[in-house]
């Protein structure tokens, strides 16, 4: 699959399959699983929710938590608001996360996680109402080089954020070699972008390194 000159979004790939196989699985983990039109659903609606808390195209969101379908779900919904995931391992020391959050400018949160929470952040689930008295403003603009994620390693404080077209390129065209783009992004996206099945228990620990 190779990517035109207007490289398509992350998410707009994921959704064309929802238009095209809305009933086809597109994640599983153990007995749980969802089409592709429930995954598109729950994080659009999940995005404009985002949106009235006063998300901001281009900003960075937290993701913290654990590896379910849940997950899939709020780094689809993230991308969906115009901004990009930060994702922090559930493992890692709470000084960590807070470092990595301080690097990145962050404000918002999506976490299923009930304690060590970074403080100071503003907590999001997909059962979050919309904010009260505000509208949602509607999908943003975006370029295929606005940020999809931010990657770091291990002695970064602040990571580097990688482009939807670097991720693209890289999950749609596997022999290639795109900087930044990490083996738990890749194994997260490959599968959806191109109409597949994720399995979830076979998916590495989803970290930004």
């Amino acid at each position: 699959m190779m990517l035109e000159a207007h490289s398509p979004l992350i998410h707009e790939l994921v959704a064309e399959h929802a238009a095209r196989q809305p009933d086809a699985v597109a994640l599983s983990l153990g007995d749980t699983t969802a089409t592709y039109q429930r995954l598109h659903f729950v994080a659009d609606g999940f995005a404009a929710k985002m949106r009235t808390h006063g998300v901001r195209p281009g900003e960075v969101v937290a993701v913290l938590m654990h590896r379910t379908p849940r997950l899939v779900v709020a780094l689809l919904a993230v991308l969906r608001a115009g901004a990009a995931y930060l994702a922090l391992d559930p493992e890692d020391s709470e000084a960590r996360h807070a470092e990595l959050v301080r690097g990145a400018g962050v404000r918002f949160l999506v976490s299923d996680l009930e304690d060590g929470l970074p403080v100071g952040l503003k907590v999001l689930t997909p059962e979050t109402p919309v904010a009260e008295g505000a509208t949602d403003p509607g999908a943003p603009n975006q370029t295929s080089d606005s940020p999809a994620y931010i990657s770091y390693s291990a002695d970064q404080s602040a990571g580097t954020p990688v482009s939807h077209r670097a991720l693209a390129e890289f999950v749609t065209r596997p022999n290639g070699l795109v900087l930044g783009a990490d083996a738990s992004a890749v194994a997260l996206w490959a599968p959806l972008v191109r109409g597949g099945h994720l399995a979830m228990a076979d998916m590495p620990a989803l970290t930004g390194r």
